[in-house]
């Protein structure tokens, strides 16, 4: 972590280029000729190939939102959202223009009324850096104030064209559906996607990997390629409907369905940390609303056992732990995390 802005950071250069287009919106294929571009101009050459992983967690932060079906991607309202048991912290998502965050740090702001909220608030700066010394996300913008001054904090806002809003980290948790809840964590299917389909299933090496099938009859994750997008499919048993999915709810369903349950750590003391494996990935909303509990991306940490990474996200209560867990089908593993992993 990196205290105040980082000036060559790829992460804030395409948000600030992707919120100044018309519109906010533009292609994935412009938005990875920007990447690229950004990862070399900055000398950050190893990140140049890493843009799905960019666009991730600029959607997991609430900074973006991404239509698969007309591979577009358009930038969220700028909006400040309440971190739990923070004191009053917000933080910044959404729209980046260049000149919203010379504002927000101007007391002398030529609107009278954008220069008196700037005075009542505080505003603090944060870059999360990788193992590497690599920014791993765009900068942070918290934001706090006396709630004495919050009418007036509103007005400037409003006038930056920036909106308020209350602990959205809650209410997402809230909105995910438990992954054996099909009748709400998919959409059921009455024939097969596609005629091209894969099954997702373990090698003899212990990796898992899609292979080639003629039939989804059989249990398990099924991935259809149509032509301009995947579609993911999971049948729970023999003669079950097949339940159209997001790829990570698969991914977990197949997890739970051979016992692998203990995957989710939780350190719940006054660490208050959680830890998934990187290796398979969080269903988007229960990603987003992790991540919405610090304004950060999770850090990433290698096991000293066995070499596997985790992803540590931070400001988690007990009492989401167990949400988490139940939501995923696992029992969670109540450890010392920072001892566990290096």
């Amino acid at each position: 972590m990196s205290d105040g802005p980082l000036v060559n950071n790829p992460f804030d250069d395409v948000l600030t280029w992707l919120s100044e287009r018309e519109h906010g919106r533009a292609s994935v294929q412009a938005f990875t000729a920007t990447w690229e571009w950004a990862c070399l101009r900055q000398g950050f050459s190893s990140l140049a190939t890493r843009w799905r992983r960019a666009l991730r967690i600029l959607e997991e932060l609430g900074h973006i939102e991404r239509d698969y079906d007309t591979t577009q991607i358009g930038v969220t309202p700028a909006t400040l959202v309440a971190l739990p048991a923070s004191s009053g912290l917000y933080v910044l998502t959404g729209s980046r223009p260049f000149r919203l965050l010379e504002r927000l740090n101007d007391p002398d702001d030529r609107d009278p009324l954008v220069a008196e909220a700037s005075s009542s608030w505080g505003v603090h700066v944060r870059t999360p850096m990788d193992r590497s010394g690599c920014p791993a996300g765009p900068q942070a913008v918290y934001v706090e104030w006396d709630p004495a001054y919050r009418e007036s904090v509103r007005i400037g806002l409003q006038r930056l064209g920036v909106g308020l809003t209350g602990v959205v980290a809650d209410a997402l948790l809230a909105m995910q559906p438990g992954i054996r809840q099909l009748d709400l964590a998919g959409a059921r299917l009455t024939m097969s996607p596609g005629r091209e389909m894969w099954l997702r299933r373990r090698a003899a090496n212990g990796s898992v990997e899609w292979a080639p099938v003629s039939s989804d009859a059989t249990p398990g994750l099924y991935c259809y390629r149509l032509r301009h997008r995947k579609v993911f499919a999971w049948r729970a048993a023999l003669g079950a409907e097949l339940v159209q999915v997001e790829f990570a709810v698969g991914e977990w369903l197949g997890r739970a369905a051979v016992g692998k349950t203990s995957l989710v750590l939780a350190d719940g003391r006054a660490r208050r940390l959680l830890a998934v494996p990187a290796s398979v990935p969080l269903p988007k909303l229960l990603a987003r609303s992790l991540v919405l509990r610090t304004g950060l991306p999770p850090r990433a940490a290698p096991s000293p056992t066995d070499g596997s990474s985790y992803l540590i996200y931070e400001n988690v209560d007990a009492h989401t732990m167990g949400h988490v867990a139940h939501v995923l089908a696992q029992t969670p593993v109540h450890t010392d995390i920072t001892t566990k992993l290096a």
